[in-house]
C-alpha cells in the first residue's frame, strides 16, 4: 500500500546501477523517518528509524557484476544519500 501511496518517495531514494545495454546489475533502496517502510519486511522488524539514521532496505548486486567494485558503488551512494539528509548512521538489517 505504502509504494501505490507514495511512489514517487520510494523512487527517489532508490539506485539502479546498469550496464551500456540497460540491463540491471544492482540496486540499493534507503529508507528514511519520513517515507513509507519496506513493505516485505515481517512485522516484528518494521519500524521507522529516527530522525539520525538511514534504513538501507534493500543491496542487491548481481551474479555477473560481483567482484567488481559495484556493492562499494551502492553502499557510496547509500552514504552520500543518508548524509545528505542529516543521517548520522545506516541501518541494515539482513532476514533470511
Amino acid at each position: 500500500k505504502a509504494y501505490v501511496k507514495y511512489p514517487d518517495a520510494k523512487l527517489e531514494i532508490c539506485a539502479v546501477a546498469r550496464d551500456a545495454d540497460g540491463h540491471a546489475l544492482g540496486l540499493a533502496q534507503l529508507g528514511f523517518h519520513d517515507t513509507p517502510g519496506d513493505w516485505e519486511l515481517p512485522s516484528c522488524m518494521q519500524s521507522k528509524p529516527s530522525r539520525e539514521t538511514g534504513h538501507l532496505e534493500r543491496l542487491v548486486v548481481g551474479t555477473n557484476a560481483r567482484g567488481k567494485g559495484l556493492g562499494t558503488k551502492l553502499l557510496d551512494w547509500a552514504d552520500r544519500v543518508s548524509r545528505e539528509r542529516g543521517c548520522k548512521q545506516i541501518k541494515l538489517e539482513v532476514v533470511s
